[in-house]
């Protein structure tokens, strides 16, 4: 695995949240826009969160060290974490000693834009982490779930979503649900996408039958469609059933959505299934959905 451990990293970012947390902000109010010192400190604190929630999906202790981008991403890991002390340091000076609070501002929110251009850099390398962690060998690609109402751009460097083997949805009886789920390869051409669903989900009152429960991959290859000729609001790409041979490549990720209909009688509680995604030569990967049902209000 790589030859950089992210214990070193890790511990900063926790450290630099230990030193931030001290006498900097006693208050823990709402911000205010007019209080400089308060959105200053609060840009700051996330930064420090997103390190080190990118320390612990990038993990370099997990990667190959001759995995494609490996060096870049772990290189400017590196210089991140050092910006955040020194800016961290700046902001306990300015807070004992006086200084410009909308300066540190302006830096701090530089640095969450830098933070995010290296978590959407990263994405092939936090699909592999997040497999090893998740006991797959030699991964291939990995799923991330995205709300419905967003659209992932197709370059794989583009993608900024977190990994899980979880889908978690809610809805309520009557609900024509929607879903959106991301797959992204790893360094390599997958061949053969499928997308197989639940026909029925366990839960309360013997379970959920009849959702009618569909998947169509978005055809990011195709030219984007008007408003007006999309199938889906929000999707700008024509859509293809997911059991049509379909090929994801290196550099693009893969939208697919789901739809999903609630039955009318559909009692309140929590239900449970898998969706499988399967690829010709590759693992597959197999998510655990948990759907949450709530009563509709009465108004």
């Amino acid at each position: 695995m790589g030859g950089r451990s992210d214990r070193r990293l890790y511990a900063l970012a926790l450290l630099l949240a230990v030193v931030l947390a001290a006498p900097l902000l006693a208050d823990t109010e709402a911000t205010q826009p007019a209080d400089q010192p308060k959105t200053a400190i609060a840009a700051l604190r996330e930064a420090v969160r997103e390190y080190g929630r990118l320390v612990k999906e990038i993990n370099p202790d997990y990667l190959p060290g001759d995995m494609t981008d490996y060096p870049e991403a772990t290189e400017r890991l590196e210089k991140l974490g050092e910006r955040l002390e020194v800016l961290s340091r700046e902001a306990t000076n300015v807070e004992r000693q006086g200084g410009d609070w909308s300066q540190l501002r302006q830096k701090a929110a530089e640095l969450q834009d830098d933070l995010m251009q290296l978590r959407c850099f990263s994405a092939p390398l936090r699909a592999y982490s997040h497999c090893i962690r998740a006991g797959i060998k030699r991964p291939r690609w990995a799923i991330a779930q995205v709300q419905a109402s967003e659209f992932i751009s197709p370059p794989v460097h583009d993608f900024p979503g977190i990994f899980s083997q979880k889908v978690a949805l809610d809805a309520v009886p009557g609900q024509l649900l929607h879903c959106q789920l991301v797959a992204v390869p790893i360094d390599r051409d997958i061949e053969r996408v499928e997308v197989k669903l639940p026909g029925r989900l366990s839960g309360p009152g013997g379970g959920l039958t009849g959702l009618g429960a569909a998947c169509y991959l978005a055809a990011t290859r195709s030219t984007p469609l008007e408003p007006e000729q999309r199938e889906w609001e929000t999707c700008p790409y024509r859509l293809r059933p997911c059991d049509e041979a379909n090929r994801l490549q290196a550099d693009l990720v893969q939208p697919c959505w789901l739809t999903m209909q609630i039955p009318e009688d559909a009692a309140a509680g929590v239900y449970a299934g898998r969706i499988r995604f399967t690829a010709r030569d590759v693992h597959s990967l197999d998510l655990e959905l948990r759907l949450t049902i709530s009563e509709n209000s009465s108004d």
